[in-house]
């Protein structure tokens, strides 16, 4: 699909049919439970330390001139990237290089750190890890007071169902 075809049909376009300005958007499902936590591995501390990308290596070396000291980081950010996307292709050539450079010591890094046991050992703490993954499942945020009883909780899975039911 070409852009401009995409920009048509954007929502300022006059052939964009959404909802009027008093209409409400009913979506397909609400959400009925609380987002589960899932846990992740740790990361391996002996593995190498991925290279920084040519554009990380262009903002450190701005910021620390000390010219966005002032600003907040957001602020010096989105200077930092208009700075990156004007900059001329001599100019930004130099960070290019050093990053495909720092990319192939990382890959020779990582080919040799393959070979040793603590990666085999890494290795084996993710498979027991994946595998007790779908055992331990806990709620995001703090656990909810417990209910009256006679009263359904309106996020209860069944409260969700039958409400689901009561308004097809």
């Amino acid at each position: 699909m070409a852009v401009s075809s995409l920009l048509n049909d954007a929502p300022h376009s006059d052939s964009y049919v959404g909802p009027s300005p008093g209409e409400s958007i009913q979506y397909a499902s609400e959400p009925c439970a609380k987002r589960r936590y899932r846990r992740h591995p740790k990361p391996d501390p002996n593995a190498p330390r991925k290279p920084q990308t040519a554009y990380i290596m262009f903002s450190n070396s701005i910021r620390s001139g000390g010219a966005y000291k002032h600003m907040s980081f957001t602020q010096s950010a989105q200077q930092v990237a208009e700075i990156w996307r004007t900059l001329a292709p001599h100019l930004r050539q130099p960070y290019l290089d050093r990053a495909e450079h720092e990319r192939g010591v990382y890959r020779e890094q990582i080919a040799r750190y393959k070979l040793t046991p603590e990666y085999r050992d890494y290795q084996n703490y993710l498979r027991r890890f994946y595998s007790q993954a779908g055992q331990i499942v806990r709620s995001v945020g703090r656990p909810r007071k417990p209910a009256m009883p006679g009263t359904i909780h309106p996020l209860d899975a069944r409260a969700c169902w039958f409400h689901a039911q009561q308004s097809l």
